[in-house]
């Protein structure tokens, strides 16, 4: 209970993610296998642990049919 996907319609998850980020504490995010020529690809992954707020930003993509972990927002 201490996680969510999210979307919101009309908002690229690009730029919701980084709202999030600049925005509001977390433990996790991570924008999901997302396209900037795509609004709606994607997702952004929330996660709160109110006794660990690390802030920990990461990209998911597909490389060589695997999920990878990149840092940081990469759009």
């Amino acid at each position: 209970g201490q996680a969510a996907d999210i979307e919101i319609t009309g908002v690229a998850n690009g730029d919701l993610a980084k709202y999030i980020v600049d925005n509001y504490k977390f433990t996790q995010v991570i924008l999901e296998f997302y396209t900037p020529s795509v609004l709606d690809s994607g997702w952004v992954h929330v996660s709160y642990d109110p006794s660990n707020l690390k802030k920990q930003v990461l990209t998911a993509v597909k490389q060589d049919g695997k999920t990878v972990y990149l840092p940081g927002l990469v759009a």
